[in-house]
């Protein structure tokens, strides 16, 4: 077949065809994908009023645009990829971390109030609970947790940055008015007061009183700033203070321990609202007022020197008399405890028994008189433990004899056998020494080359390192 061959006339005539196929195909694609996107006036229907309706109405559908001018206006007609967009309003973050991997928060922002808000929750918990705040991971709310050991924020504080609102659970304090220590008589009342304060209030209805840990009463209550010039007053006058006192009247001789307890006005108490008084009881009999105390003090933490008082004091209004008394000790006590020439005035010691017979000018008191009868007892470490003893003092002319007892702990504030206190364990902990030195040289953990040191002399010492010197020697000589 032979080559076609165009002429120029031919090949214009061709290039007008292919022009108009070109724009033919154009056209008709347009028409099939472009057409619903026309504005009304573009469209065939654009000079009509119901075809312009419904291009408005395809819009509203398609593109939840708004004619009139609101957020998305039909004027821009959807034209992002053709798709029909509709404008999401999106809430604004109350919170934030800038990641999450701890489990608790890095860097963390919460919005003003919430260190106000999280204390004021752990100081109305009614389990005394600290609290922490918590942002949602979508930074859409904050939420205030339990805050203690175990929870995922806890000791991570300086990571996440969350508040925290520790509860404030303890009453804050107060204090007794007068002696810590004071004398009184059986049957006579001695007054127990003291004062309390705390910037929520004191519970002034419940303000206990115990005697060696019973408790015989409540206390009665005053406005401390009832008087503005009151010392209490003007050092707590911020934090609410009250004034608090007891009277009590000891039943029996010895020593009692009064102690007052409080709490402040939301149920709080705590070792800071006390107040303790300890009160030496003397008896009364037939006017005579007798008590006996025993101080202790240590002696190398090898014994314990036990240091009695029996004091008598004639309380009548003439002159009475005391023709014996005596004291007997606990039964641990052997003979060789008592310190004879500490017994003052002098008296008789039988076993552990003493005994002062009052005769003349010794044996009267005068109104108001007091004497006092001392003596000391040294117990060994190996005898440590608690010592009761019984005095028994005889009246001239009284019905009954008067008796006051004394119970002492006789004890170091160290164990009661020292390591150090014998010559044997001295010895034992000598071997005991010399064999952890010999274990550090064989060993010598930190490497310090002492056991090759000691490895050598060892050698040199042994018959092994001894002949080959002796070699090393013989050598030297047959060479020379």
């Amino acid at each position: 077949m032979a080559p076609v061959r165009l002429t120029k006339k031919g090949i214009i005539i061709l290039a007008v065809v292919l022009s108009l196929v070109s724009f033919g195909i154009g056209y008709g694609v347009w028409k099939v994908t472009g057409a619903p996107y026309l504005s009304s006036t573009d469209s065939e229907a654009g000079g009509s009023e119901k075809g312009g309706a419904n291009i408005k109405k395809e819009k509203l559908e398609k593109c939840k645009c708004d004619e009139g001018g609101g957020v998305a206006s039909c004027g821009n007609w959807c034209v992002e990829k053709d798709l029909p967009k509709e404008k999401e309003e999106k809430p604004e973050k109350v919170c934030g971390c800038t990641s999450f991997e701890n489990g608790c928060g890095v860097n963390c922002w919460f919005p003003g109030g919430t260190s106000a808000a999280v204390k004021e929750k752990a100081k109305s918990s009614a389990s005394c609970q600290s609290y922490i705040a918590m942002c949602a991971p979508n930074g859409m709310s904050v939420t205030y947790e339990e805050f203690k050991p175990g929870h995922r924020c806890w000791g991570k504080q300086d990571e996440c940055k969350n508040p925290v609102g520790t509860a404030d659970c303890s009453c804050e304090g107060g204090g007794l008015i007068g002696e810590n220590t004071v004398s009184a008589v059986v049957g006579q009342p001695v007054e127990f007061c003291g004062y309390a304060y705390d910037k929520d209030g004191i519970n002034k209805n419940n303000i206990v009183i115990s005697v060696n840990g019973t408790a015989v009463g409540k206390a009665t209550v005053t406005d401390a700033c009832a008087d503005p010039n009151d010392s209490i007053c003007t050092q707590y006058k911020n934090k609410k203070p009250v004034k608090w006192c007891y009277t009590y009247t000891p039943t029996t001789e010895g020593d009692q321990n009064l102690k007052a307890s409080w709490k402040d006005a939301e149920g709080f108490g705590g070792a800071a609202c006390t107040a303790t008084r300890e009160v030496s009881t003397a008896v009364v009999q037939d006017n005579w007022i007798v008590d006996k105390n025993a101080g202790r003090s240590c002696l190398n933490n090898t014994a314990v020197r036990l240091s009695y008082t029996i004091t008598i004091t004639n309380s009548a209004s003439d002159i009475k008399e005391i023709s014996k008394i005596v004291d007997t000790l606990d039964t641990k006590v052997q003979n060789n405890y008592i310190k004879l020439e500490s017994i003052n005035p002098g008296g008789s010691v039988s076993g552990n028994v003493i005994t002062w017979n009052l005769t003349g000018d010794s044996a009267k008191f005068d109104p108001s008189e007091t004497k006092t009868f001392t003596y000391t007892v040294e117990i060994p470490a190996s005898a440590f433990g608690t010592y009761t003893n019984q005095a028994v003092i005889t009246p001239v002319g009284a019905d009954s004899n008067i008796t006051v007892n004394e119970t002492i702990i006789a004890s170091c504030d160290v164990p009661d056998t020292a390591i150090f206190d014998t010559v044997q364990s001295r010895i034992a902990v000598g071997i005991f020494l010399i064999l952890v030195a010999l274990a550090y040289v064989y060993i010598d953990p930190f490497e310090t080359g002492v056991n090759s040191i000691f490895g050598k002399v060892s050698y040199k010492l042994s018959s092994k390192g001894r002949l080959e010197k002796n070699r090393e020697k013989f050598e030297k000589r047959v060479v020379s």
